[in-house]
């Protein structure tokens, strides 16, 4: 078997195990890039005392990008379980970045909402965040920023099936 057989598993259009292998590698310091970055740091330091998990930063981030949402919606797009979400803003709330209200037409809907000073804040946040990526992704004008964020939304559709 040649080297090429050997790094490529099956022949059914899958990666070369070399490559996944380094996607593998990539993932962790990925999020660890993400973490460290100066706007985590930031929001950390200005949403009040409390440093954030990295999920709530995805929460407030969500929050500010789709707006209020009921409470379904928002663990649709957290991925998480309706008694997961619910304690997620739970916390929040205590930490006065988020607001739960029931709608006024049909009770049993509960809307959550990044509060006035976290929504400023998340803005800067991602205005922060926005810029660096855009100057990030300048560096290669080879590849396409809606291709490859169509390709991480997918990435990570087929993750959550599996």
């Amino acid at each position: 078997m040649d080297d090429a057989s050997q790094k490529h598993q099956g022949g059914r259009g899958e990666a070369p195990a070399d490559d996944v292998d380094a996607l593998l590698r990539l993932l962790p310091e990925l999020v660890t890039a993400l973490r460290e970055s100066a706007p985590h740091e930031d929001a950390s330091a200005s949403l009040g005392d409390a440093r954030l998990t990295p999920r709530q930063m995805t929460a407030l981030v969500q929050l500010q990008l789709d707006g209020p949402q009921p409470m379904s919606s928002f663990a649709a797009g957290m991925g998480v379980s309706p008694a997961t979400a619910s304690a997620m803003v739970e916390r929040l709330e205590q930490l006065g970045l988020v607001r739960r209200a029931h709608d006024t037409e049909d009770r049993r809907v509960v809307t959550v909402r990044l509060s006035p000073a976290a929504e400023r804040e998340a803005h800067v946040i991602l205005g922060r965040r926005r810029r660096d990526l855009e100057r990030t992704l300048a560096r290669f004008p080879d590849v396409s920023a809606d291709v490859f964020a169509a390709f991480v939304a997918e990435l990570i559709r087929r993750l959550r099936e599996e």
